[in-house]
């Protein structure tokens, strides 16, 4: 989109006024800069500036191969309309030069291209237009063929749509302190702006001297009226003198019979007078009566019309001036044209009960004057029939030349006055481009930087607050350094069952046991048995589950190992391996057991159970007894591993308390409550018993989606399996831990 621009200057003090007081008050109403902001911009002087320009009822498009563009000056024909379907208005029409005499036209009409062809300079109808194409300069080759083969579309715009478009593409502004007048407009053409601002300048200087024009020429015709009347008056009184003066010798008064007809002659010109402000006062009247017309405007001089009159007129002037301006936003039956209307009438009463009360005075001063006349006429009836008769065409001539000298000086005011009219708004500056104003690369560049900073910055913060649950082994890693020995899939099959897996299966919920049993090696690589607790910070996170199935698969690679539940609260292990669970490690710290009564063979070669017994009422003071941390050491003297489930971390301390006897700390968080507040609760426990080296975690519940499985994988932080149970995880391998040694996902192995 391009602008242009222009000024103008509303009050031009460079003219003299030699039109009276009625153009002051027209003046004095063209200088109020809010109503001649909206002229400028109303439906009515938009609509002439558009019809004066008729050219911008067509656009025209070059088609290329990659865009469309509008062009204005540089079309080598012409596009005249006469006749259109109002459907094919704003629709396309596509232009194609055949030959040197004939084109092609098509156009779609309810989706059937219809396709035409004329020539040029002739009228071309249809039953859905009448219009001619213009050949201006189209190029012909020394052989007679066409030299320009460019396809032209062009697009025919309703009168209404043009109005419309400029009216909201023009902004005026006033300059601020001053009474200029800023326009600006914007076009896709730079070259129609810039002619669209010159013609409306123009139109609207036009449409300042309008009304002067007007009251000039009804006060010439008015005064032309009366000269008519005189002249001819005059030429019959002339008529009638010549026969007095052919049958009577020259008139010699007397002293006394000069000075009667003398006082006469001077009443008769006043009664002539009075007569003729009797009859401006009737157009007048005729006026104030019908200025409900906004185009009836008064004549500039009235013999009357000062004083009262004259400031009343002024008033009605102006009021009804600021009324019509007004008609350009408001309707005729708004509260502001009522409000107008109200104003006037009130004016128009005033000023008609003065031309009443003036009229009636006159009246009085003509029947004054009557008796006096008669009584001279009396006087000078003695004299002889002739003789009086000619005194009295005389002195009508005398009487009416007085007047016809009068009226000839306001004519002659009058024509001064309209040579004298000119406008007194002027244009400043002239159309101007501006160039492109839309789009602004630099402003948009700019913009999008921002928002979209702010945009990064908004999804950071709702990811932070909002989305801080661990769902992934990648998620784990990005808010722990504590070794991650890999993560258990979520799997419906064992949902609300706590039951051993099948350690000969090669479903993705074994693989990523094995996965975490190859871990664990690594976590404690030094030799002989080895003492892993298991735990986690809320209860119902799958620790049961996997300590039990980490038990399996150490036996199932022929380890001999030990799974004790040292969950004295709430023992699930019984639950597990489905043995009565009468006797247990509860019992033993009481002493009501051996150490050989509370270890349970199980059906699974190499595993051995010690479940927890009866629940004793105080089982944390029995977790504290050396009692177990000498059962454990004995233990360690017969078993490969040893495997302890203990009670929530976050509810009960008995994990901490057994943190002294133990080889390997793993802590077990659930995806469905994980969050960074608890991994930092673990690694605030880690650091404070000092396990950071034979401390792990374990995730379970992985619920993988395809984008999370690729994004893992491409990390190189091992693959994962999107099955599981309800405790259970996914499995993940990182190859380049195994590679210096590690097996557990550690952030920063590369």
């Amino acid at each position: 989109m391009y602008a242009a621009k222009a000024q103008m200057l509303l009050k031009n003090d460079e003219t003299i006024d030699a039109t009276g007081s009625l153009y002051t008050a027209y003046y004095a109403a063209y200088t109020d800069m809010t109503n001649q902001m909206r002229v400028l911009t109303s439906y009515d002087l938009i609509s002439t500036v558009v019809d004066k320009l008729g050219d911008f009822q067509v656009s025209y498009f070059l088609i290329g191969r990659l865009k469309t563009t509008e062009t204005f000056s540089e079309v080598p024909f012409k596009v005249v309309v006469e006749k259109l379907h109002n459907s094919l208005y704003e629709a396309p029409f596509f232009f194609k030069t055949l030959d040197t005499r004939s084109y092609e036209l098509s156009y779609e009409k309810k989706g059937v291209k219809i396709v035409n062809i004329h020539t040029f300079n002739e009228k071309a109808i249809s039953g859905e237009y009448i219009l001619t194409v213009e050949n201006k300069r189209l190029g012909i080759s020394k052989q007679g063929e066409i030299v320009s083969v460019v396809d032209y579309q062009f697009v025919v715009h309703n009168k209404t749509y043009l109005i419309q478009k400029y009216r909201s593409a023009l902004n005026v502004k006033n300059e601020e302190y001053s009474s200029v007048i800023n326009l600006r407009l914007e076009d896709e053409v730079p070259e129609r702006a810039t002619i669209f601002l010159d013609s409306l300048c123009r139109t609207y200087i036009d449409y300042t001297i309008e009304s002067q024009i007007e009251i000039n020429a009804r006060t010439t015709k008015f005064i032309d009226m009366q000269l008519d009347y005189i002249s001819s008056l005059l030429s019959d009184l002339e008529v009638e003198l010549d026969v007095y003066r052919d049958e009577t010798p020259v008139l010699l008064l007397q002293n006394e019979e000069g000075k009667q007809f003398d006082e006469l002659t001077k009443l008769d010109g006043e009664l002539t007078r009075l007569n003729f402000v009797l009859m401006q006062i009737d157009d007048l009247k005729d006026y104030i009566i019908e200025t409900d017309d906004p185009h009836l405007l008064p004549p500039s001089s009235y013999i009357i019309a000062e004083g009262f009159i004259q400031s009343g007129l002024t008033k009605l002037y102006e009021k009804q001036f600021e009324r019509n301006e007004y008609l350009f936003e408001a309707k005729e039956n708004s509260v502001g044209i009522q409000r107008f209307d109200a104003n006037m009438d009130l004016i128009r009463r005033d000023i008609l009960t003065y031309l009443s009360n003036t009229e009636s005075s006159i009246i009085v001063e003509k029947g004054e004057i009557h008796p006096r006349m008669e009584r001279l006429e009396r006087l000078i009836r003695d004299l002889p029939k002739s003789r009086r008769q000619r005194m009295v065409v005389e002195r009508k001539i005398l009487i009416n030349e007085k007047l016809y000298t009068f009226l000839l000086q306001k004519k002659q005011t009058a024509i001064i006055a309209r040579a004298s009219i000119i406008a007194r708004t002027r244009v400043l500056e002239k159309g101007r481009s501006l160039g492109i104003v839309r789009p602004n690369k630099e402003k948009i560049y700019t913009t999008f930087i921002i928002i979209g900073f702010f945009l990064s910055l908004l999804i950071a913060l709702i990811r932070t607050f909002v989305f801080e649950k661990i769902e992934n082994i990648q998620d784990l890693l990005d808010v722990t350094d504590v070794p991650v020995l890999g993560g258990i899939p979520f799997t419906k099959n064992f949902s609300g069952d706590r039951k051993l897996i099948n350690a000969d299966s090669k479903s993705n919920l074994s693989e990523s046991f094995r996965s975490i049993r190859t871990n664990m090696k690594y976590l404690s690589p030094e030799k002989g048995s080895k003492v892993i607790l298991l735990t986690s910070i809320h209860p119902g996170e799958g620790k049961t589950f996997c300590v039990s199935n980490i038990a399996l698969m150490f036996a199932k690679a022929g380890k001999k190992v030990l799974l004790m539940d040292l969950d004295l609260h709430k023992p699930k292990i019984n639950q597990v391996f489905d043995i009565d669970s009468s006797t247990g490690i509860s019992s033993y710290l009481a002493g009501a057991s051996t150490m050989e009564d509370v270890v349970t063979k199980t059906h699974i070669n190499n595993l051995d159970v010690v479940f927890s017994g009866p629940v004793p009422p105080n089982p944390s003071e029995l977790i504290m007894s050396a009692k177990l941390s000498q059962a454990i050491k004995d233990f360690k003297e017969v078993y490969d591993y040893i495997l302890i489930d203990t009670p929530p971390l976050g509810l009960i301390s008995d994990a901490m308390i057994l943190h002294e006897v133990v080889d390997v700390t793993v802590f077990v968080i659930n995806t469905s409550i994980a969050k960074k507040k608890g991994v930092n609760f673990v690694e605030d426990i880690i650091e404070k018993q000092g396990a950071v080296g034979s401390s792990a975690i374990v995730l379970n519940g992985i619920k993988h989606k395809r984008w999370s499985y690729y994004s893992q994988y491409s990390y190189g932080y091992g693959y994962g399996y999107g099955y599981g149970y309800g405790y259970g995880y996914g499995y993940g391998h990182n190859k380049k831990a195994d590679e210096y040694g590690y097996g557990y996902y550690v952030k920063g192995d590369e």
